[in-house]
Protein backbone atom coordinates (compact mmCIF):
# COMPACT_ATOMS: atom_id res chain seq x y z
CA UNK A 1 0.00 0.00 0.00
CA UNK A 2 1.68 3.45 -0.75
CA UNK A 3 1.89 5.64 2.16
CA UNK A 4 1.77 9.40 1.39
CA UNK A 5 5.59 10.41 2.65
CA UNK A 6 5.82 14.32 3.75
CA UNK A 7 9.03 15.63 2.60
CA UNK A 8 11.41 16.84 4.63
CA UNK A 9 12.99 20.90 5.21
CA UNK A 10 16.24 20.05 2.86
CA UNK A 11 13.52 18.84 -0.41
CA UNK A 12 10.82 21.87 0.59
CA UNK A 13 13.60 24.22 0.14
CA UNK A 14 14.70 22.27 -3.50
CA UNK A 15 10.93 22.63 -4.33
CA UNK A 16 11.00 26.11 -3.72
CA UNK A 17 13.90 27.00 -4.96
CA UNK A 18 12.79 25.47 -8.47
CA UNK A 19 9.65 27.46 -8.42
CA UNK A 20 10.65 30.47 -7.27
CA UNK A 21 14.28 30.39 -9.52
CA UNK A 22 14.17 28.12 -11.97
CA UNK A 23 10.67 28.64 -13.09
CA UNK A 24 9.83 32.48 -12.05
CA UNK A 25 10.56 34.83 -14.82
CA UNK A 26 9.61 37.64 -12.00
CA UNK A 27 11.83 36.30 -9.53
CA UNK A 28 14.82 36.80 -12.03
CA UNK A 29 14.04 40.02 -12.84
CA UNK A 30 13.08 41.24 -9.49
CA UNK A 31 16.77 39.85 -8.05
CA UNK A 32 18.36 42.11 -11.22
CA UNK A 33 16.50 45.18 -10.00
CA UNK A 34 17.51 44.58 -6.95
CA UNK A 35 21.48 43.95 -6.99
CA UNK A 36 21.51 47.19 -9.94
CA UNK A 37 19.83 49.34 -7.60
CA UNK A 38 22.17 48.16 -4.34
CA UNK A 39 25.08 48.98 -5.90
CA UNK A 40 25.54 52.87 -6.39
CA UNK A 41 23.11 52.88 -2.73
CA UNK A 42 25.94 51.28 -1.45
CA UNK A 43 28.44 53.60 -2.57
CA UNK A 44 26.39 56.31 -0.91
CA UNK A 45 26.39 54.02 2.58
CA UNK A 46 30.36 53.90 2.63
CA UNK A 47 30.97 57.39 1.45
CA UNK A 48 31.85 60.01 3.95
CA UNK A 49 28.86 62.23 5.54
CA UNK A 50 28.69 65.33 7.64
CA UNK A 51 27.50 65.02 11.36
CA UNK A 52 23.65 64.87 11.56
CA UNK A 53 21.84 68.01 11.87
CA UNK A 54 18.05 68.96 12.02
CA UNK A 55 15.60 66.14 11.98
CA UNK A 56 18.05 64.17 11.48
CA UNK A 57 19.69 64.90 14.91
CA UNK A 58 16.02 64.37 16.67
CA UNK A 59 15.59 61.20 15.62
CA UNK A 60 18.65 59.86 16.74
CA UNK A 61 18.00 61.70 19.51
CA UNK A 62 15.09 59.95 20.14
CA UNK A 63 16.39 56.74 19.50
CA UNK A 64 19.10 57.30 21.86
CA UNK A 65 17.06 57.76 24.61
CA UNK A 66 14.53 55.03 24.13
CA UNK A 67 17.88 52.96 24.60
CA UNK A 68 18.90 54.41 27.62
CA UNK A 69 15.75 54.21 29.09
CA UNK A 70 14.49 57.70 29.15
CA UNK A 71 11.71 57.52 26.69
CA UNK A 72 10.82 58.00 23.43
CA UNK A 73 11.35 61.54 22.82
CA UNK A 74 13.66 63.95 21.20
CA UNK A 75 14.03 66.31 24.78
CA UNK A 76 12.02 66.62 28.18
CA UNK A 77 10.60 69.42 27.07
CA UNK A 78 9.30 67.72 23.74
CA UNK A 79 7.85 64.18 24.57
CA UNK A 80 5.94 63.41 21.63
CA UNK A 81 7.23 66.32 18.86
CA UNK A 82 8.19 63.53 16.73
CA UNK A 83 6.18 60.48 15.50
CA UNK A 84 7.79 57.35 16.83
CA UNK A 85 7.34 55.06 14.03
CA UNK A 86 11.43 56.13 12.65
CA UNK A 87 12.63 56.65 16.02
CA UNK A 88 12.02 52.97 16.78
CA UNK A 89 13.49 52.13 13.77
CA UNK A 90 16.95 53.67 14.76
CA UNK A 91 16.88 52.03 18.04
CA UNK A 92 16.20 48.34 16.39
CA UNK A 93 19.58 48.57 14.58
CA UNK A 94 21.26 50.66 17.55
CA UNK A 95 20.42 47.84 19.63
CA UNK A 96 21.47 45.04 17.04
CA UNK A 97 24.85 46.55 16.42
CA UNK A 98 25.21 50.07 18.37
CA UNK A 99 24.83 53.38 17.42
CA UNK A 100 26.19 53.10 13.68
CA UNK A 101 25.30 55.24 11.29
CA UNK A 102 26.91 53.23 8.17
CA UNK A 103 25.02 50.35 9.23
CA UNK A 104 21.67 52.48 9.40
CA UNK A 105 22.37 53.60 5.73
CA UNK A 106 23.58 49.87 4.28
CA UNK A 107 19.81 48.61 5.80
CA UNK A 108 17.93 52.17 4.31
CA UNK A 109 19.85 50.65 1.09
CA UNK A 110 18.60 47.35 1.29
CA UNK A 111 15.19 49.14 1.99
CA UNK A 112 15.69 51.60 -1.14
CA UNK A 113 16.34 48.31 -3.53
CA UNK A 114 13.49 46.65 -2.36
CA UNK A 115 11.29 49.41 -3.06
CA UNK A 116 12.63 48.78 -6.97
CA UNK A 117 11.12 45.34 -6.37
CA UNK A 118 8.25 46.10 -4.96
CA UNK A 119 7.35 48.69 -8.09
CA UNK A 120 8.43 46.29 -10.26
CA UNK A 121 5.73 43.62 -8.73
CA UNK A 122 3.04 46.57 -8.19
CA UNK A 123 3.63 47.03 -11.93
CA UNK A 124 3.03 43.11 -12.68
CA UNK A 125 0.01 42.54 -10.37
CA UNK A 126 -1.60 46.27 -12.01
CA UNK A 127 -0.72 44.75 -15.64
CA UNK A 128 -1.41 41.38 -15.59
CA UNK A 129 -4.15 41.11 -17.93
CA UNK A 130 -2.24 43.05 -20.42
CA UNK A 131 -2.53 42.16 -23.73
CA UNK A 132 0.29 43.99 -25.35
CA UNK A 133 3.60 42.60 -24.96
CA UNK A 134 5.84 45.84 -24.56
CA UNK A 135 3.20 47.42 -22.08
CA UNK A 136 2.72 44.30 -19.88
CA UNK A 137 6.49 43.32 -19.73
CA UNK A 138 7.97 46.64 -20.12
CA UNK A 139 6.63 48.84 -18.03
CA UNK A 140 7.18 47.20 -14.75
CA UNK A 141 10.94 46.18 -15.46
CA UNK A 142 11.80 49.91 -16.88
CA UNK A 143 10.36 51.93 -14.05
CA UNK A 144 11.78 49.34 -11.35
CA UNK A 145 15.04 50.22 -13.65
CA UNK A 146 14.62 54.28 -13.78
CA UNK A 147 13.98 53.57 -10.09
CA UNK A 148 17.09 52.09 -9.58
CA UNK A 149 18.94 55.07 -10.97
CA UNK A 150 16.98 57.82 -9.71
CA UNK A 151 19.55 60.36 -8.35
CA UNK A 152 17.14 61.93 -5.16
CA UNK A 153 16.19 58.05 -3.95
CA UNK A 154 20.32 57.19 -4.14
CA UNK A 155 21.08 60.22 -2.09
CA UNK A 156 18.25 59.72 0.71
CA UNK A 157 19.19 55.86 1.32
CA UNK A 158 22.16 57.42 2.82
CA UNK A 159 20.46 60.07 4.68
CA UNK A 160 18.68 59.79 8.10
CA UNK A 161 15.22 60.70 7.43
CA UNK A 162 12.25 59.47 6.87
CA UNK A 163 11.51 58.81 3.11
CA UNK A 164 12.91 55.69 2.57
CA UNK A 165 11.78 53.60 5.65
CA UNK A 166 8.23 55.18 4.79
CA UNK A 167 8.36 54.37 0.53
CA UNK A 168 9.24 51.13 1.17
CA UNK A 169 6.39 50.24 3.13
CA UNK A 170 4.13 52.61 0.90
CA UNK A 171 4.71 50.58 -2.01
CA UNK A 172 4.10 47.80 -0.01
CA UNK A 173 0.69 49.10 1.43
CA UNK A 174 -0.36 50.07 -2.96
CA UNK A 175 0.82 46.41 -3.65
CA UNK A 176 -1.54 44.90 -1.43
CA UNK A 177 -4.11 47.81 -1.82
CA UNK A 178 -4.26 47.14 -5.27
CA UNK A 179 -4.28 43.07 -5.09
CA UNK A 180 -7.29 43.27 -2.94
CA UNK A 181 -9.89 42.28 -6.20
CA UNK A 182 -7.73 39.48 -6.40
CA UNK A 183 -7.35 38.59 -2.60
CA UNK A 184 -9.48 40.11 -0.22
CA UNK A 185 -7.75 39.61 2.99
CA UNK A 186 -5.13 41.82 1.47
CA UNK A 187 -7.18 44.85 2.23
CA UNK A 188 -6.64 43.67 5.92
CA UNK A 189 -3.00 43.71 5.61
CA UNK A 190 -3.35 46.83 4.00
CA UNK A 191 -4.69 48.69 7.25
CA UNK A 192 -2.33 47.47 9.48
CA UNK A 193 0.02 48.60 7.23
CA UNK A 194 -1.68 52.08 6.83
CA UNK A 195 -1.31 52.51 10.75
CA UNK A 196 2.46 51.76 10.55
CA UNK A 197 2.98 54.54 8.25
CA UNK A 198 0.78 56.70 9.77
CA UNK A 199 3.68 56.11 13.00
CA UNK A 200 6.05 57.46 10.35
CA UNK A 201 4.11 59.89 8.73
CA UNK A 202 0.96 61.08 10.38
CA UNK A 203 0.12 62.34 7.06
CA UNK A 204 -0.87 58.78 6.18
CA UNK A 205 -4.02 59.03 7.89
CA UNK A 206 -5.22 61.05 4.72
CA UNK A 207 -4.67 57.85 3.03
CA UNK A 208 -7.86 55.87 4.34
CA UNK A 209 -10.36 56.44 1.85
CA UNK A 210 -8.22 55.27 -0.71
CA UNK A 211 -8.44 51.99 1.86
CA UNK A 212 -12.43 52.07 2.03
CA UNK A 213 -12.67 52.62 -1.63
CA UNK A 214 -10.13 49.53 -2.06
CA UNK A 215 -11.78 47.44 0.07
CA UNK A 216 -15.29 48.28 -1.72
CA UNK A 217 -14.28 47.35 -4.58
CA UNK A 218 -13.48 43.68 -4.19
CA UNK A 219 -16.86 43.10 -2.09
CA UNK A 220 -18.94 40.17 -3.26
CA UNK A 221 -22.94 40.40 -4.78
CA UNK A 222 -25.93 40.16 -3.46
CA UNK A 223 -28.89 42.07 -2.61
CA UNK A 224 -28.46 45.94 -1.94
CA UNK A 225 -29.03 45.69 1.69
CA UNK A 226 -27.14 42.73 2.62
CA UNK A 227 -23.54 44.02 0.81
CA UNK A 228 -24.20 48.01 2.48
CA UNK A 229 -24.19 46.08 6.35
CA UNK A 230 -21.67 43.70 4.73
CA UNK A 231 -19.82 46.54 3.69
CA UNK A 232 -20.16 48.77 6.70
CA UNK A 233 -18.81 45.83 8.62
CA UNK A 234 -15.58 45.24 6.90
CA UNK A 235 -15.09 49.51 7.18
CA UNK A 236 -15.68 49.43 10.71
CA UNK A 237 -12.65 45.80 11.22
CA UNK A 238 -10.06 47.64 8.83
CA UNK A 239 -10.35 51.05 10.92
CA UNK A 240 -9.83 49.06 14.23
CA UNK A 241 -6.73 47.21 12.48
CA UNK A 242 -5.62 50.78 11.13
CA UNK A 243 -5.97 51.63 14.75
CA UNK A 244 -3.97 48.87 16.57
CA UNK A 245 -0.67 50.13 16.25
CA UNK A 246 -1.52 53.32 17.05
CA UNK A 247 -3.08 52.80 20.26
CA UNK A 248 -0.40 52.05 22.73
CA UNK A 249 1.15 55.04 21.50
CA UNK A 250 -2.18 57.25 22.22
CA UNK A 251 -1.94 55.95 25.43
CA UNK A 252 1.20 57.19 26.34
CA UNK A 253 0.78 60.26 25.69
CA UNK A 254 -2.44 60.66 26.99
CA UNK A 255 -0.88 59.11 30.31
CA UNK A 256 2.21 61.40 29.95
CA UNK A 257 0.87 64.92 28.23
CA UNK A 258 -2.85 64.45 29.63
CA UNK A 259 -4.37 65.44 26.30
CA UNK A 260 -5.63 63.57 23.46
CA UNK A 261 -2.56 63.71 21.09
CA UNK A 262 -3.05 60.00 18.58
CA UNK A 263 0.72 60.56 17.13
CA UNK A 264 2.62 63.65 17.68
CA UNK A 265 2.11 67.33 18.39
CA UNK A 266 4.05 69.03 15.26
CA UNK A 267 0.97 69.15 13.84
CA UNK A 268 0.07 72.70 14.59
CA UNK A 269 3.60 73.93 13.93
CA UNK A 270 3.61 72.52 10.39
CA UNK A 271 0.18 73.93 9.92
CA UNK A 272 1.02 77.40 10.63
CA UNK A 273 4.53 77.03 8.36
CA UNK A 274 2.11 76.44 5.01
CA UNK A 275 -0.41 79.49 6.57
CA UNK A 276 1.53 82.81 7.38
CA UNK A 277 2.12 85.99 6.20
CA UNK A 278 5.50 85.82 3.53
CA UNK A 279 4.96 82.20 3.05
CA UNK A 280 7.70 81.15 0.77
CA UNK A 281 9.93 78.15 0.24
CA UNK A 282 11.95 78.39 3.44
CA UNK A 283 10.00 80.34 5.16
CA UNK A 284 8.73 79.36 8.80
CA UNK A 285 7.35 82.69 9.82
CA UNK A 286 7.94 83.89 13.68
CA UNK A 287 8.06 80.10 14.94
CA UNK A 288 10.96 81.20 16.87
CA UNK A 289 9.53 84.19 18.01
CA UNK A 290 6.60 82.69 19.42
CA UNK A 291 8.07 80.11 20.78
CA UNK A 292 10.67 82.54 22.84
CA UNK A 293 7.38 84.85 23.84
CA UNK A 294 5.63 81.93 25.68
CA UNK A 295 6.19 79.23 27.44
CA UNK A 296 3.57 76.75 26.67
CA UNK A 297 4.23 72.89 26.92
CA UNK A 298 4.34 71.08 23.38
CA UNK A 299 0.34 70.19 23.26
CA UNK A 300 -1.03 73.88 24.00
CA UNK A 301 1.89 75.04 22.02
CA UNK A 302 0.62 72.89 19.08
CA UNK A 303 -2.98 74.33 19.75
CA UNK A 304 -1.74 77.87 19.49
CA UNK A 305 -0.02 77.31 15.52
CA UNK A 306 -3.08 75.63 14.76
CA UNK A 307 -4.95 78.63 15.69
CA UNK A 308 -2.36 81.38 13.94
CA UNK A 309 -2.66 79.42 10.90
CA UNK A 310 -6.59 78.76 11.15
CA UNK A 311 -6.93 82.53 12.00
CA UNK A 312 -4.62 83.66 9.04
CA UNK A 313 -6.70 81.81 6.20
CA UNK A 314 -9.89 83.11 7.39
CA UNK A 315 -8.67 86.74 7.28
CA UNK A 316 -6.68 86.06 3.87
CA UNK A 317 -8.91 83.84 2.13
CA UNK A 318 -7.37 85.10 -1.45
CA UNK A 319 -3.51 84.90 -0.45
CA UNK A 320 -4.32 81.62 0.92
CA UNK A 321 -5.52 80.61 -3.02
CA UNK A 322 -2.09 82.15 -4.21
CA UNK A 323 -0.11 80.18 -1.46
CA UNK A 324 -1.48 76.80 -1.95
CA UNK A 325 -0.72 77.08 -5.37
CA UNK A 326 2.79 78.44 -4.69
CA UNK A 327 3.02 74.88 -2.73
CA UNK A 328 2.05 72.96 -5.55
CA UNK A 329 4.58 74.71 -7.51
CA UNK A 330 6.97 73.68 -4.64
CA UNK A 331 6.14 70.48 -4.82
CA UNK A 332 6.13 69.70 -8.68
CA UNK A 333 8.59 72.18 -10.15
CA UNK A 334 11.67 70.59 -11.46
CA UNK A 335 14.61 71.68 -10.46
CA UNK A 336 14.24 72.13 -6.90
CA UNK A 337 16.58 70.55 -4.90
CA UNK A 338 15.49 67.73 -2.36
CA UNK A 339 16.84 68.83 1.11
CA UNK A 340 19.25 68.10 2.40
CA UNK A 341 20.92 68.09 -1.03
CA UNK A 342 23.15 70.71 -0.96
CA UNK A 343 23.30 71.76 2.95
CA UNK A 344 26.03 70.78 5.01
CA UNK A 345 28.28 69.67 1.62
CA UNK A 346 25.48 67.27 0.95
CA UNK A 347 25.80 65.82 -2.36
CA UNK A 348 26.04 62.90 -4.61
CA UNK A 349 29.34 63.64 -5.72
CA UNK A 350 31.54 61.85 -3.27
CA UNK A 351 34.91 61.30 -3.34
CA UNK A 352 34.34 57.48 -3.64
CA UNK A 353 32.23 57.88 -7.13
CA UNK A 354 32.64 61.32 -8.10
CA UNK A 355 30.65 60.59 -11.33
CA UNK A 356 27.75 59.06 -9.84
CA UNK A 357 25.60 62.03 -11.53
CA UNK A 358 26.35 61.01 -14.97
CA UNK A 359 24.78 57.27 -14.65
CA UNK A 360 21.25 58.90 -12.13
CA UNK A 361 17.89 60.59 -13.51
CA UNK A 362 16.04 63.05 -11.55
CA UNK A 363 12.64 64.52 -11.64
CA UNK A 364 12.47 66.56 -14.79
CA UNK A 365 9.86 68.30 -16.91
CA UNK A 366 9.99 65.20 -19.12
CA UNK A 367 9.06 62.82 -16.08
CA UNK A 368 5.93 65.78 -14.76
CA UNK A 369 4.21 65.86 -18.51
CA UNK A 370 4.18 62.01 -19.06
CA UNK A 371 3.41 60.83 -15.49
CA UNK A 372 0.28 63.57 -16.13
CA UNK A 373 -0.41 61.56 -18.70
CA UNK A 374 -0.30 58.35 -17.33
CA UNK A 375 -2.01 59.04 -14.59
CA UNK A 376 -5.29 60.33 -16.93
CA UNK A 377 -4.56 56.75 -19.16
CA UNK A 378 -4.34 54.59 -15.83
CA UNK A 379 -7.27 55.50 -14.62
CA UNK A 380 -9.41 54.86 -17.55
CA UNK A 381 -7.60 51.43 -18.56
CA UNK A 382 -6.86 49.93 -15.49
CA UNK A 383 -9.63 50.20 -12.99
CA UNK A 384 -7.80 48.14 -10.30
CA UNK A 385 -5.35 51.48 -9.99
CA UNK A 386 -7.78 54.02 -9.06
CA UNK A 387 -6.84 53.02 -5.00
CA UNK A 388 -3.29 53.83 -6.02
CA UNK A 389 -4.73 57.49 -7.92
CA UNK A 390 -6.64 58.29 -4.52
CA UNK A 391 -3.62 57.59 -2.59
CA UNK A 392 -1.75 60.15 -5.22
CA UNK A 393 -4.63 62.59 -4.65
CA UNK A 394 -4.58 62.60 -0.53
CA UNK A 395 -1.18 62.97 -0.50
CA UNK A 396 -0.92 65.87 -2.58
CA UNK A 397 -4.05 67.32 -0.22
CA UNK A 398 -2.33 66.74 3.01
CA UNK A 399 0.76 68.79 1.43
CA UNK A 400 -1.69 71.25 0.55
CA UNK A 401 -2.91 71.45 3.70
CA UNK A 402 0.07 71.73 5.81
CA UNK A 403 3.74 72.72 3.91
CA UNK A 404 5.35 71.99 0.71
CA UNK A 405 9.29 71.34 0.00
CA UNK A 406 10.29 69.16 -3.01
CA UNK A 407 11.13 66.51 -0.40
CA UNK A 408 7.40 65.80 0.35
CA UNK A 409 7.22 64.55 -3.46
CA UNK A 410 10.06 61.47 -2.74
CA UNK A 411 7.27 59.09 -1.80
CA UNK A 412 5.40 59.61 -4.97
CA UNK A 413 7.99 58.96 -7.20
CA UNK A 414 8.00 55.99 -7.73
CA UNK A 415 4.16 56.07 -9.05
CA UNK A 416 5.01 58.79 -11.31
CA UNK A 417 8.16 56.91 -12.75
CA UNK A 418 5.52 53.53 -13.78
CA UNK A 419 2.78 56.45 -14.77
CA UNK A 420 5.92 58.06 -17.15
CA UNK A 421 7.16 54.63 -18.65
CA UNK A 422 3.47 53.74 -18.94
CA UNK A 423 2.40 56.79 -20.63
CA UNK A 424 5.84 56.39 -23.25
CA UNK A 425 5.37 53.01 -23.84
CA UNK A 426 1.70 53.86 -24.93
CA UNK A 427 2.93 56.59 -27.14
CA UNK A 428 5.61 54.62 -29.02
CA UNK A 429 2.75 51.36 -29.64
CA UNK A 430 0.44 54.74 -30.99
CA UNK A 431 3.19 55.79 -33.32
CA UNK A 432 3.71 52.86 -34.41
CA UNK A 433 0.37 51.84 -35.46
CA UNK A 434 -0.21 54.90 -37.17
CA UNK A 435 2.37 54.41 -39.25
CA UNK A 436 1.50 51.17 -40.31
CA UNK A 437 -1.49 52.12 -40.55
CA UNK A 438 -0.36 54.58 -43.76
CA UNK A 439 2.55 52.10 -45.20
CA UNK A 440 -0.64 49.91 -45.52
CA UNK A 441 -2.29 49.81 -49.52
CA UNK A 442 -5.30 51.10 -50.53
CA UNK A 443 -8.14 48.53 -50.39
CA UNK A 444 -6.28 46.61 -48.28
CA UNK A 445 -7.54 44.32 -45.29
CA UNK A 446 -8.40 46.21 -42.64
CA UNK A 447 -7.52 45.94 -39.14
CA UNK A 448 -9.22 43.77 -36.44
CA UNK A 449 -9.98 45.80 -33.19
CA UNK A 450 -7.82 44.98 -30.11
CA UNK A 451 -8.26 41.54 -28.38
CA UNK A 452 -9.57 42.54 -24.52
CA UNK A 453 -8.40 41.08 -21.98
CA UNK A 454 -10.76 38.07 -20.54
CA UNK A 455 -11.50 37.33 -24.32
CA UNK A 456 -9.96 34.10 -25.59
CA UNK A 457 -6.70 33.79 -28.02
CA UNK A 458 -8.63 32.14 -31.03
CA UNK A 459 -12.74 33.33 -30.83
CA UNK A 460 -14.99 32.01 -32.76
CA UNK A 461 -14.46 28.52 -34.18
CA UNK A 462 -17.59 28.88 -36.52
CA UNK A 463 -17.43 29.68 -40.26
CA UNK A 464 -18.15 33.36 -40.98
CA UNK A 465 -16.13 34.25 -37.93
CA UNK A 466 -12.40 35.98 -37.93
CA UNK A 467 -9.61 35.67 -34.92
CA UNK A 468 -6.34 37.13 -34.85
CA UNK A 469 -2.71 35.34 -34.64
CA UNK A 470 -0.94 36.65 -31.70
CA UNK A 471 2.53 36.33 -32.26
CA UNK A 472 4.08 36.33 -28.39
CA UNK A 473 7.65 36.72 -29.32
CA UNK A 474 6.70 39.36 -31.56
CA UNK A 475 4.43 40.91 -29.24
CA UNK A 476 2.49 42.13 -31.77
CA UNK A 477 -1.01 41.14 -32.69
CA UNK A 478 -1.21 40.89 -36.93
CA UNK A 479 -4.41 41.32 -38.16
CA UNK A 480 -4.85 38.61 -40.24
CA UNK A 481 -8.65 38.60 -40.82
CA UNK A 482 -8.45 34.56 -41.28
CA UNK A 483 -12.11 33.01 -42.02
CA UNK A 484 -12.39 30.12 -39.98
CA UNK A 485 -13.72 26.67 -41.12
CA UNK A 486 -13.25 28.30 -44.88
CA UNK A 487 -9.53 26.01 -45.24
CA UNK A 488 -11.17 23.29 -47.25
CA UNK A 489 -11.00 26.00 -50.48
Amino acid sequence: MFRYRRPGLKEAIKRLYFHLVMKSQHFRTAAGLFLVALLPRLFVAFAPHPPLFSDMEDYDRAAVNFLRGHGLAMSPEYLAYRPPGYPLFLAAIYWTVGRNWTVVRVVQGVLSAGSCVLLYLLGAVLLQKEQRLLIRRGVPVLSGLLLAIYESHIFLAGIVLTETLFTFLLLLFLLFLCGCSHRPAFCSWSAFLLGILALIRPAAVFYLPALFYADARCLPGGKKGGQWRWRMGRWCLHFLLFCVPMVPWTIRNALILHAFVPISTNGGVNFYIGHHAGYSYWSTGEKEAIRARTDLNEVEESRLFFRLGLGYILDHPGQTLVDTWRKLVYLFRPGIPVWPMGDQGYDLRFALFPRMRLITVDWNWLFLILSICGGVLFWREIPNSRAMHLVVFFHILAVLIYFARARFRVPLEPVFLFWSVYAGLWGILGIRKHLRQEDQPEGGTPALPRRHSGESRNPGHSKGKTTDFCYPLAGVVLPCAVETGSFSD
